[in-house]
């Protein structure tokens, strides 16, 4: 109202605005499957049970520290960033921008998959996801070893610095590497940045960081075939009445207001929201949390309240 009122007042006028939504009547059916504890407590088989019924599978948040193990006649696999849903032929798989992808493991599984007879034709990869870079993972080690018996437990995979820089506005985005040469400026630019912290803070040396920077590039650079705009294509599933399975990672008792002891991401409520807002689409039709008999627990240190 504010918007229209403001544009009024300035002269201009909006004429049947195109609705914000797709109607519940030509919607597809959204589904939600996320951890009810904190984290490992099998979600992974819930959602390659129902992938296989469903149109498009999206990852939306979290990185490689989440793996799901999936078992079928092409063999067995061990998935930390693609969708459960890429063994079924008629499934998009897509992962969404809320997650931070490292592209050496990315790269790994979609060869793991294509030499075992899977076809990653479906995996679709959104361009304003963040890249976790070899400067990521060096400090996500120094940091956790500077804390000493204060540390978080991190799976020193560079997760949480690479939502850092998220939030800092300094990270590397999957678009860039449409641009090889400034990908590259920024790349180095930020590790030189980076190098001159670890040095001068925590002593560390960072010889070889410039050649693993080097290796992370050309495995980004890589995966410009599975580039898409994913909230433009869910958004389209849901209007045209495609079934949606938004697979999460974590849980709602390990989070990013858990603090100390906390997930650099949120992997439930806010994040769903989130995920429905860029994608323009109803609210989830089916919402299912995943329980352990026993307390899993996915990472050291204390238990998060």
């Amino acid at each position: 109202m504010r918007v229209a009122a403001h544009a009024r007042r300035r002269g201009r006028q909006y004429h049947n605005p195109p609705p914000l939504r797709p109607s519940q009547e030509d919607s597809g059916a959204c589904s939600v499957i996320v951890g009810a504890q904190w984290g490992d407590e099998g979600k992974g088989k819930v959602v390659d049970l129902l992938a296989a019924g469903a149109d498009y599978v999206v990852r939306f948040q979290g990185g490689n520290n989440a793996g799901h193990t999936i078992e079928n006649v092409h063999g067995k696999f061990m998935l930390h960033l693609v969708p459960s849903g890429i063994c079924s032929p008629n499934t998009v798989a897509a992962i969404g921008n809320g997650v931070v992808i490292d592209p050496v493991v990315l790269r790994g599984e979609i060869d793991s998959l294509e030499e075992q007879g899977v076809s990653t034709a479906n995996l679709k990869l959104s361009a304003g996801a963040h890249l976790i870079m070899p400067y990521h993972l060096l400090l996500d080690r120094v940091v956790e070893a500077a804390l000493g018996h204060e540390h978080i437990g991190t799976t020193k995979r560079g997760i949480g610095p690479a939502y850092a820089d998220k939030a800092d506005r300094r990270g590397v985005r999957v678009q860039d590497i449409m641009d090889s040469a400034a990908f590259r400026t920024k790349v180095f630019g930020v590790m030189e940045a980076k190098a001159h912290l670890v040095k001068q803070v925590f002593g560390e040396e960072v010889e070889g960081l410039r050649d693993e920077c080097e290796r992370y590039v050309e495995a980004a650079e890589s995966l410009r075939p599975y580039v898409a705009d994913v909230s433009l294509l869910v958004w389209q599933a849901i209007k045209q009445g495609r079934s949606v399975l938004f697979e999460g990672a974590r849980a709602p008792c390990w989070t990013s207001i858990t603090a100390p002891i906390l997930s650099s991401h949120h992997p439930t409520r806010w994040q769903r929201t989130r995920v429905w807002a860029q994608v323009l689409g109803p609210p989830p039709s089916t919402r299912c949390g995943a329980f352990a008999k026993h307390m899993p627990r996915g990472w050291g240190g204390p238990i998060p309240h």
